[in-house]
């Protein structure tokens, strides 16, 4: 077979007549010339000096970028906290408002609601009777509106003193009065009104209520005449005012070393008006 002939170096990268001129020197070669396109070659000044303010410009921008990013953030976080704070505000007005309320209505039922309390106790028998004693206690509506569904209890006890009751200002010592305190108080706070009971209007005059009790248990009369026992009266009146209920407890006890009559006085437990 003939060999083909081998094309020169030149035919091969020769561009054709037609190929457009792109302004380099050399049709042949494929960079361009750095008179035609000075920005291509790094070692131009002026390209170095453009090169370095465009990068310049596209740091700034991105720091500003970073920095209005960051000052929106923060106009939010402030814009929520002040909203935050503003709900606190309000909701701190909307609770003292209903706490002012609260003190309020409490105040307007405090002063113009039922209250029952104790006005005297007596002797119907006295001690030494055969059937005595035999006491009334007499209690009062002192307030403005009435005492509904009332329920009333008295009783007559007797405790032992630590010592004799020797004078008018000698207080009437004894480790019981921790026991009827308690007693007390437990018995008539678990007490009920009684619906339908009885209602107790406000009076101003000294006209009001009466309970009579006589001994529930056997007390010690002797031992009440000689000075070393002590007569007690325990009274719990139990009522509804403004669609609640409410009690009133009272003690007294009875002495004679005064004048030498039976009196009642106010026990050192067992007061209490709620």
């Amino acid at each position: 077979m003939a060999e083909e002939p081998k094309k020169e170096p030149s035919e091969e990268n020769s561009v054709p007549e037609n190929e457009p001129d792109y302004g380099w020197d050399d049709k042949n070669s494929i960079v361009p010339s750095q008179s035609q396109y000075p920005h291509c070659y790094a070692n131009n000044s002026d390209y170095q000096a453009d090169e370095r303010r465009y990068w310049r410009h596209q740091v700034w921008a991105l720091w500003s970028s970073v920095g209005i990013a960051v000052a929106t953030l923060l106009f939010v976080v402030l814009g929520a906290y002040t909203a935050f704070c503003a709900f606190k505000e309000t909701q701190r007005q909307a609770n003292a408002a209903v706490d002012a309320n609260k003190i309020y209505r409490a105040t307007m039922e405090a002063s113009n609601r039922a209250w029952l309390g104790p006005m005297s106790v007596d002797f119907l028998k006295p001690i030494d009777a055969d059937d005595g004693p035999l006491v009334i206690a007499t209690y009062q509506n002192v307030g403005r509106f009435p005492a509904l569904n009332s329920k009333t209890t008295l009783s007559l006890t007797s405790i032992e003193l630590d010592k004799k009751i020797t004078g008018p200002h000698v207080w009437p010592e004894s480790k019981q009065w921790p026991a009827v305190d308690i007693e007390l108080r437990t018995s008539c706070l678990l007490n009920q009104s009684i619906m339908g009971g009885a209602t107790i209007y406000p009076n101003a005059s000294n006209i009001g209520s009466n309970a009579v009790a006589g001994p529930t248990i056997p007390i010690d009369k002797t031992g009440i005449q000689a000075g070393t026992h002590l007569l007690i009266a325990r009274g719990c009146l139990v009522y509804q005012t403004f669609e609640e209920t409410h009690c009133t407890i009272f003690c007294q006890f009875a002495t004679n070393v005064r004048n030498g009559k039976w009196e009642w006085l106010t026990c050192p437990v067992g007061n209490l008006a709620q």
